[in-house]
């Protein structure tokens, strides 16, 4: 009545086992969920600007006000491909939780498709920069930078061209995406 039969042998090893086990998959489990909420703060915090012309002009102005800051720039992004960027990035969990919009004319974006990109947007702090007309979303989840305001108001603002931002201009629009995004997140 001392020693394992081989059945009791096999059940002390696999309890053994199952103890150790057990601690390693718990030791595990805490060190994947640290490393996932981790990754969840920095993509809350950080921020995806997509852009074309108006960001990569008024880089210099904004890049030391937006360190933690993914910037997707490029002169001929199309809609279908921001919105597949976008879906891609929301799919995979690898987009920013808060997200710039920022396009002039080059990429004429109408409402209808901004709509669709905020719908893939939900559960995102989106920002939408209004540079050559008004634009209003009613209640989804977007803040509107209405620089559009801005340029009607001072002429010198953009170039001979009408589409793209002076000096003054970018100096203008870089303050007030620092003004509208940092100090809203503050």
């Amino acid at each position: 009545g001392i020693h394992l039969t081989g059945k009791g042998q096999s059940a002390y090893s696999k309890a053994i086992y199952d103890a150790i086990y057990n601690v390693y998959l718990e030791e595990f489990n805490n060190k994947k969920n640290g490393i996932i909420e981790e990754h969840e703060k920095e993509l809350k915090e950080k921020i995806t600007f997509f852009g074309n012309d108006v960001i990569i002009n008024v880089f210099d102005n904004i890049k030391e006000k937006f360190l933690k800051t993914d910037f997707r720039l490029d002169k001929n992004y199309t809609f279908s491909r921001l919105k597949e960027e976008i879906k891609k990035g929301v799919e995979e969990n690898t987009l920013n939780h808060r997200v710039v919009l920022a396009f002039d004319k080059t990429l004429e974006i109408s409402k209808d498709e901004y709509s669709e990109l905020l719908s893939i947007l939900k559960d995102y702090e989106v920002y939408v920069l209004s540079l050559h007309t008004k634009l209003d979303f009613g209640n989804m989840n977007v803040t509107v930078i209405d620089f559009y305001s801005e340029i009607t108001a001072h002429d010198d603002y953009l170039l001979a061209d009408r589409i793209h931002l002076s000096k003054a201009g970018n100096e203008m629009l870089g303050f007030m995406l620092d003004q509208i995004i940092n100090k809203k997140s503050e």
